[in-house]
């Protein structure tokens, strides 16, 4: 605002507004009471005992976090160093079964599937056109 008071010299800043302006009585009456004292702001025997509560449970949360991930480091360790290579194992015989089974289903695809494929055409073109010399033998010449 043109002829206000200047509160930051950054684009955008405005006046603190009412809420933030009420509190700066509350923050000098602090500072005085500090100033009567030695300097400091002193904490009273509720506060430092819930600040020490406090403490002492980040303090025992921050060590059962710390157990937990011990606990589960041991079991990483006992997965990767002593139950992964049993698994290896079996995966690794797994892995030959199936490419022995897929070399035997290759070769049946590329070799004995067309000598099967060139007998079932034998049949069907034996089925679809009878020889007349079989069919004189039997007695069911289309003559008869």
């Amino acid at each position: 605002m043109d002829g206000g008071e200047l509160w930051s010299r950054a684009y955008g800043k405005v006046c603190p507004g009412n809420g933030k302006i009420a509190q700066i009585p509350h923050i000098i009456e602090r500072a005085n009471q500090s100033a009567e004292g030695d300097g400091t702001m002193a904490w009273t025997d509720a506060q430092i005992s819930a600040m020490l509560a406090y403490l002492k449970e980040t303090t025992d949360t921050v060590n059962e976090v710390a157990r937990l991930l011990r606990t589960q480091a041991l079991r990483m360790d006992s997965l990767v160093n002593k139950q992964l290579p049993d698994l290896r194992a079996d995966i690794d015989a797994v892995r030959k079964s199936v490419s022995l089974t897929a070399t035997r289903l290759d070769y049946l695809a590329n070799n004995a599937v067309p000598l099967i494929k060139a007998d079932v055409d034998a049949i069907r073109d034996r089925v679809a056109t009878p020889d007349v010399d079989t069919a004189a033998d039997t007695g069911d010449s289309p003559e008869s």
